[in-house]
């Protein structure tokens, strides 16, 4: 799962300049409540115990693009360049 992205927890202090705003185009930003929303959500619920190898954002399933190696290289090499320009 995802908490989408927080950047109220700090966690970008030390970031490059202008990296949350690149990273806010494609996502927004949201609170600490709201990101941990699902996180809660996802260990909480009776309903969904035992549930895994499922991707979630905002109490909703997702389609994940990045499973198997060949796609993990391919996520990595895209953090890396938003991190690194």
């Amino acid at each position: 799962m995802t908490p989408g992205l927080i950047t109220e927890t700090g966690l970008y202090r030390n970031a490059a300049p202008g990296l949350v705003d690149r990273l806010t185009q494609f996502s927004g930003g949201r609170s600490s409540a709201m990101g941990a929303d699902t996180a809660v959500w996802l260990a909480s619920d009776p309903q969904l115990a035992g549930m895994t190898d499922k991707f979630f954002e905002e109490r909703l399933e997702l389609a994940c693009d990045f499973r198997g190696v060949q796609n993990e290289e391919k996520l990595w090499r895209i953090c890396e360049s938003l991190v690194n320009n």
